[in-house]
């Protein structure tokens, strides 16, 4: 599944947090609760380091390449932001998105 794909089905089900794991399909953080995609496939490293490719650019990844651990904002156009971390542990990848709305509701809303 293509990264924005991804990152609409986690804004649509109202998750705070997607993780991406290798061997493990997508997680969602659903009300504080950590929800496996079971109607996804386990992500394979070549999957993982793909989509980390999709929302990094070439500096982004030529950091992340050097110090093995990365954050930083990707942007969905008329979706949503994300903060990002991206983590190498045991020679593989490790993704984190959390939702950052574009609306921030005050707090009567």
């Amino acid at each position: 599944m293509e990264m924005n794909e991804l990152l609409k089905l986690m804004v649509n089900k109202g998750a705070s947090d997607l993780h991406l794991t290798v061997s493990s399909p997508p997680v969602l953080r659903i009300d504080g609760d950590l929800i496996p995609q079971e109607d996804l496939p386990p992500l394979t490293v070549e999957g993982i380091e793909l989509a980390l490719d999709q929302v990094s650019t070439q500096e982004q990844r030529a950091i992340f390449d050097r110090e093995w651990e990365l954050d930083f904002a990707y942007n969905v156009p008329g979706l949503a932001r994300f903060r990002v971390n991206a983590l190498r542990q045991r020679g593989v990848i490790s993704l984190a998105f959390r939702f950052v709305p574009f609306y921030i509701p005050s707090i009567d809303e």
